[in-house]
């Protein structure tokens, strides 16, 4: 950490003070002790402390968003791949250099959504509504193109959606985990194994391959 810019060193303490004790609970002070400066010095780099705390969900707002599988490969891949194939895209690992950022970043939304408006608007448009609707387009692709046959699209967009919820508020949880992943990434495990509940939004939609259709007469 002491090789980094100061500005980065300062949103890695804030960071992780932040998702470890709340925001309203870390001072200007905490903070510049953390990274080993003056309290003084924070000011060269950011307005203050809510200013490093746009930084740090500007920054996982983009980050995030780059995990999001491509539409446009979606719709290249589609005489190439499978509907399954195509579908488990959107069940996604992150990096591991990346993981500790990322978790940390949602547990803050988590915990800040409850006292502060502009989380609660980011939690609903980023982490709900926006994910969502690029669910449900991929899903629409997949149908357009005749890989499905229609269906409410929406419905299954919605559970997925809720599904990530669960297990991203699960994975806020383990404190133990977030913190190897912000000092060591190399020590995480592996890519998990999909999860059960990969599995049942997977079938939901594989329900209505043209071949299910055919054969249960187009009755699900």
């Amino acid at each position: 950490m002491q090789g980094e810019p100061t500005r980065t060193r300062i949103l890695s303490a804030s960071i992780r003070l932040f998702g470890e004790h709340g925001y309203d609970r870390v001072s200007v002070r905490q903070i510049a002790s953390a990274v080993g400066i003056k309290e003084s010095s924070i000011y060269n780099h950011f307005q203050g402390k809510d200013d490093i705390l746009d930084s740090i969900m500007q920054s996982f707002i983009e980050r995030d968003r780059a995990y999001w599988p491509s539409l446009d490969a979606l719709r290249t891949d589609l005489h190439t791949h499978s509907a399954e194939d195509l579908l488990r895209r959107f069940f996604y690992s992150y990096k591991r250099e990346e993981y500790g950022f990322l978790l940390s970043a949602y547990r803050i939304m988590f915990m800040e959504q409850y006292r502060n408006d502009t989380f609660q608007k980011l939690f609903l448009n980023h982490f709900l509504e926006e994910q969502r609707c690029h669910q449900n387009q991929a899903l629409q692709i997949l149908v357009d193109a005749g890989l499905l046959l229609p269906f409410d699209t929406g419905g299954i967009s919605l559970l997925w959606t809720r599904v990530r919820l669960i297990m991203t508020m699960q994975a806020c949880q383990n404190t133990g985990l977030i913190k190897l992943g912000l000092d060591h990434p190399e020590r995480l495990p592996a890519e998990d194994v999909p999860r059960p509940e990969w599995e049942v939004c997977i079938n939901m939609a594989l329900r209505y391959l043209p071949e299910q259709g055919r054969d249960s007469g187009g009755k699900f």
